[in-house]
């Protein structure tokens, strides 16, 4: 559907739902998802209700536009850590690795080695898998005294880079998370950490599920959408 946001989503669900809901993608679609046999009066009346609110979800994410593009390995280009950007310089030192220094990301290469992307590149992931583990294994352990968590066995921590997903919870207890959430704020790392821990008590993603969500994490949506605008 078409109108003053552009092209709209409109998602027909079961018939028994009876409300419509309005969501704003980091991308800056809207889409809407109403009950089945939804007059298209009553769509553009909610759209136009929800205007100024729309507008303001698209102004936020138009912050980190354009989306985080796919980082290149070159001097002055920016890398995020913790939610703060940091420009990539290379240095030579005594021996190769990689530090923060103010505002730079600092690489260090051997005496008189050329500075190949390819080899930059193979540092600062180390260097940012090895930083992972560290903070990761730290949120963990804060997120865990959160009370609804009490009497459960603190899962086992693995940390590796993922593809399509955040992290996972296996039934055997071991916690997988992406190593590349160290580039994002702490507070979407403990979100992705509670949507993991609420699976100790719902396996699936039900309406209990999201509701221990809520509870322990109030701003989760807020969190995963800035995740979602920012990292890779």
């Amino acid at each position: 559907m078409a109108n003053d946001f552009g092209e709209v989503q409109v998602f027909a669900t079961e018939a028994r739902r009876k409300t419509l809901s309005v969501e704003v993608h980091p991308t800056g679609q809207v889409v809407l998802r109403a009950p089945l046999g939804c007059s298209d009066d009553r769509i553009r009346a909610v759209l136009a209700k929800r205007e100024r609110w729309i507008a303001e979800q698209r102004a936020f994410f138009q912050r980190f536009e354009p989306r985080t593009p796919q980082r290149a390995w070159v001097i002055g280009e920016s890398h995020l850590h913790l939610g703060k950007r940091y420009k990539l310089r290379c240095e030579q030192g005594m021996e190769e690795g990689v530090c923060l220094h103010v505002n730079d990301l600092v690489v260090l290469l051997n005496p008189g080695q050329e500075i190949a992307p390819a080899r930059v590149e193979a540092l600062v992931l180390r260097w940012r898998h090895e930083e992972a583990k560290v903070v990761l294994a730290q949120q963990l352990k804060q997120c865990l005294q959160h009370y609804r968590f009490s009497g459960f066995a603190a899962p086992h921590l693995r940390v590796q880079l993922l593809i399509k997903r955040w992290g996972s919870l296996s039934p055997q207890g071991t916690m997988t998370l992406h190593s590349g959430l160290v580039q994002a704020p702490i507070a979407c790392i403990d979100y992705v950490i509670y949507h993991e821990l609420c699976h100790l008590v719902h396996a699936n993603h039900s309406s209990e599920f999201f509701e221990l969500l809520s509870e322990v994490c109030p701003q989760w949506m807020a969190r995963k959408q800035l995740l979602e605008a920012t990292v890779r």
